[in-house]
């Protein structure tokens, strides 16, 4: 089978739309659903990972990726696979996310007493109350694939070919980050330059995609048992505030400078 470089943005629509219509074809009964549409619904998270199957399938035939094309990716990124590398990745991303929440927390606090038991009770995101199976199967693991493939193999490569790397890896991460939720779309952003760079150096989509999973994946952990462990009557003194906002210049500072350094040892990789 012929295999192509990449795919056009238009044709990736294209596939989005037909993947779309040909899950809603065989699942009629979702028409009504789909009118109140909620990513945390069960039935919806069902739709959507049937959508997303749809679609990788029919990119990978549309990209000529055969079965044998996929084995010699997956001996690549074993052989390529820096560990050490991926979860150095992760802590630098989840402790910059630790460090602006407290920030974030502490000066809203400072700034505002009647945020105080808002932000500290709110998660920032829904918490997920059906099946943890669809869960975990919907983020942590289709969801890295097939944003990996939309944000990295198409917009990215797209972008840099008729640029160059820089305005890729700018304008895919951008992207990448206006998917997430407001409060979240920086940081995410951020993440998505880590991805890109991590893509062009192994030259091996698993690669981020692999970091990606490892990230979901961990943040369901991570927010399953939130909600029982919510206090609804937190009283923060003043002098914790201040430590919440110390630690929070401090665990930021640090993460910033690791990312500025991750992306001068791989400057090389983006000329």
């Amino acid at each position: 089978m012929r295999r192509k470089s990449d795919i056009k943005i238009i044709d990736f629509i294209l596939i989005q739309v037909i993947s779309f219509l040909i899950v809603l074809t065989f699942n009629y009964k979702y028409i009504g659903i789909l009118m109140n549409l909620s990513i945390y619904d069960d039935r919806n998270k069902v739709f959507i990972i049937c959508t997303q199957v749809i679609s990788i399938i029919i990119l990978l035939l549309y990209l000529g990726i055969s079965i044998d094309d996929i084995k010699k990716s997956y001996i690549d990124f074993k052989e390529k696979l820096d560990i050490k590398e991926i979860i150095g990745r992760y802590i630098n991303s989840i402790m910059l996310s630790l460090g602006v929440t407290l920030l974030l927390i502490s000066i809203a606090m400072l700034t505002y007493k009647p945020y105080e038991n808002s932000l500290l009770t709110s998660s920032g995101d829904p918490i997920y109350t059906g099946n943890i199976i669809i869960m975990i199967v919907s983020v942590a693991i289709i969801g890295p694939i097939l944003e990996e493939i939309i944000f990295r193999k198409v917009l990215f490569i797209s972008i840099s070919k008729k640029y160059n790397y820089k305005i890729g890896i700018l304008i895919s991460s951008i992207l990448f980050g206006i998917g997430h939720s407001i409060d979240k779309s920086i940081l995410a952003s951020l993440f998505g330059g880590v991805l890109c760079i991590l893509y062009i150096k192994y030259e091996n989509i698993l690669i981020p995609i692999f970091l990606h999973i490892i990230n979901n994946s961990m943040s369901i952990v991570l927010k399953l048992p939130q909600e029982s462990k919510i206090n609804k009557n937190i009283d923060m003194t003043t002098s914790t505030i201040h430590m919440y906002l110390i630690l929070g210049l401090v665990i930021t500072t640090l993460s910033v400078y690791y990312y500025i350094r991750f992306i001068n040892l791989n400057k090389k990789y983006i000329k």
